[in-house]
């Protein structure tokens, strides 16, 4: 067992300040490695430098990758349908009496709103929040599911995504 004399002067808290910064200092002053003194002083540079005329441009001699010098194939068939004059047709939103749509829409957007609201408010009755807001978002995703078409012919030439 250790006892500590209250009277010892080489506890931290009861040396004067002077002290532990002059001890501080004798600790750090071989700290770092002693830089050189004698650095070499930068070429001098020419006050007057020639400038090239305001209108003549600069040309530099570097050499730059500026991409493929043949097209993508994507270009290829995106010049082909621009020649053809193919511009598809508008696509309409769906009627406000699809209810599958908008209860898609609303379980989509209000089921993550909800699961936020229960994670920042914390409500009374947190958890049947909580299982509403995932109810929402999973009834949306069904709904959403059971829009698509029962069965895709094979030669439809429309049974891609529109966007």
């Amino acid at each position: 067992m250790t006892s500590e004399d209250p009277q010892d002067p080489a506890r931290a808290g009861d040396l004067p300040d002077a002290v532990v910064d002059a001890r501080f200092a004798e600790l750090v002053a071989d700290w770092d490695p002693a830089l050189p003194t004698d650095r070499p002083t930068p070429p001098e540079v020419p006050e007057e430098s020639p400038s090239p005329a305001a209108g003549t441009p600069i040309v530099l001699d570097i050499p730059v990758w500026r991409g493929p010098t043949t097209p993508t194939p994507f270009e290829t068939i995106e010049d082909e349908l621009d020649e053809e004059g193919y511009t598809p047709g508008p696509v309409d939103l769906p009627p406000g009496e699809d209810l599958h749509y908008w209860g898609a829409v609303a379980g989509l957007v209000l089921g993550p709103v909800l699961v936020l609201y229960v994670a920042f408010a914390r409500p009374f009755y947190a958890t049947w929040w909580l299982l509403a807001g995932l109810g929402l978002f999973v009834g949306g995703f069904l709904l959403l599911v059971l829009r698509g078409p029962a069965r895709r012919e094979e030669d439809d030439p429309d049974a891609g995504a529109r966007v």
